[in-house]
């Protein structure tokens, strides 16, 4: 079990800069001097992973986003251009530009409608509507002030990277490398609650083998558990961090009503703590922000 907890905070670590391999490695530390302890408590359920979009579907939703986009225009435009550097930074050569951002008219609220572009002429990502008046080149790697449908991003070679769209107060997020779609995350905004499913349990980004899955839960701002299902060699196994008792608990090999209490090292639960609440939180709270937009 030493490795789910290695496993957990490598995943911080390579997405959240949460901590080194060797705290990742102290994070929890069984009571040697006590025989293990047991809790009853009920197997948790492994959340359903949500169904990849199809090939048919992925075109469904950019015609239906286009047709969003389009019926939000009362001026249209086509002409305007902006072009910018690698670093994202506006510039008015042409010829050094990386990316490029047409302008396809204005809304009535007076927002921009535009779409990106690579310098080879391969799209960026998707049209949509930028809900700040008169800023029309900002250019940023994730804002809150956007409207769409879908929000589809592309590699430079035309392969899908990101699909976002949401559906009854959740988003649902898949991460895409080389025409395989390899992670699924669920932003749950009513309820705090952000779920990452791995398709074929490797990150095709950082190359780890992954979890199932893997839940985190906040309530008034304050991490409250974290959920990781997944395999350990051949045994399944479902680690629970419930940080409220400040205690893991494991169910191991089809485990349904007993519970193993495994102890923290108090400064890298700590860690782990704070860490989760300053970086997973902080992406809810972004996605929040961008429903009550989608709400305009």
């Amino acid at each position: 079990m030493k490795q789910i907890n290695l496993i957990l905070c490598i995943i911080l670590s390579l997405f959240l800069g949460a901590c080194s391999q060797k705290e990742a490695e102290n994070v929890i530390k069984k009571d040697t001097d006590k025989e293990h302890q047991y809790i009853t408590q009920e197997r948790p359920k492994e959340p359903k992973k949500p169904a990849v979009p199809t090939d048919n579907e992925i075109q469904e939703k950019i015609i239906e986003n286009q047709q969003y986009i389009d019926s939000q225009i009362v001026k249209k435009d086509g002409k305007t251009i902006y072009y910018f550097t690698q670093e994202r930074n506006l510039s008015n050569n042409k010829a050094n530009a990386q990316y490029y951002r047409i302008v396809l008219g204005t809304t009535a609220k007076g927002y921009c409608a535009v779409q990106d572009f690579y310098s080879n002429g391969n799209k960026k990502r998707e049209p949509f509507i930028i809900t700040v008046a008169e800023d029309c080149s900002s250019l940023k790697g994730f804002s809150t002030d956007e409207l769409f449908k879908t929000k589809i991003t592309y590699h430079d070679d035309g392969d899908i990277g990101v699909i976002i769209y949401y559906q009854q107060e959740k988003f649902y997020i898949f991460l895409s490398e080389n025409h395989h779609i390899y992670q699924i995350d669920e932003i749950d905004v009513a309820q705090q609650k952000r779920i990452e499913h791995y398709i074929d349990n490797k990150d095709y980004v950082f190359g780890n083998e992954m979890p199932n899955s893997i839940i985190y839960s906040f309530s008034n701002k304050q991490i409250q558990d974290i959920y990781m299902f997944g395999i350990d060699g051949k045994e399944d196994y479902i680690s629970h961090h419930d940080f409220n008792n400040k205690r893991l608990l494991v169910w191991e090999n089809g485990q349904t009503n007993l519970a193993e209490i495994r102890k923290y090292d108090e400064q890298d639960f700590a860690n782990l703590q704070n860490n989760a609440q300053k970086q997973i939180y902080r992406m809810i709270e972004n996605y929040t922000k961008l429903y009550q937009t989608q709400q305009q």
